[in-house]
């Protein structure tokens, strides 16, 4: 499984409308990252903002990224997750950039929990 399978479902709640195949084994991947991050309720003041940095390191260190590559930066409350993708020759970096914190949801203005992952294809 390649490195930019990572990177594009770490980017996946950016952009849901774009990803491989569901049915592939990259998809079924990148399916089972954004689920597992959606289900992470980052909102300021419970501390889940590390633990979901943590996995999505773990998930790049799975995939070959070398641990010098993947750093989780104190931020307040919260982390920062740099990762590096080292290229060769002279091609520009590329830089994904998002944020893993969100608002409140209260529960009771949703149909459904906001931190429960539902899968209606």
């Amino acid at each position: 499984m390649g490195k930019w399978l990572l990177a594009l479902a770490a980017v996946l709640a950016a952009a849901p409308a774009v990803g491989a195949d569901r049915n592939s084994q990259e998809g079924r991947v990148a399916l089972e990252i954004y689920r597992s991050i959606v289900e992470i309720p980052t909102v300021k003041g419970r501390g889940q903002v590390p633990k979901m940095a943590k996995y999505l390191a773990g998930k790049f260190r799975q995939t070959g990224f070398a641990s010098r590559d993947v750093e989780i930066l104190p931020a307040g409350e919260a982390v920062g997750l740099i990762v590096t993708y080292r290229g060769s020759g002279e091609k520009a970096p590329i830089l994904f950039l998002g944020h893993m914190d969100v608002v409140e949801a209260k529960r009771e203005d949703w149909e459904r929990d906001p931190f429960t992952f539902i899968d209606e294809e």
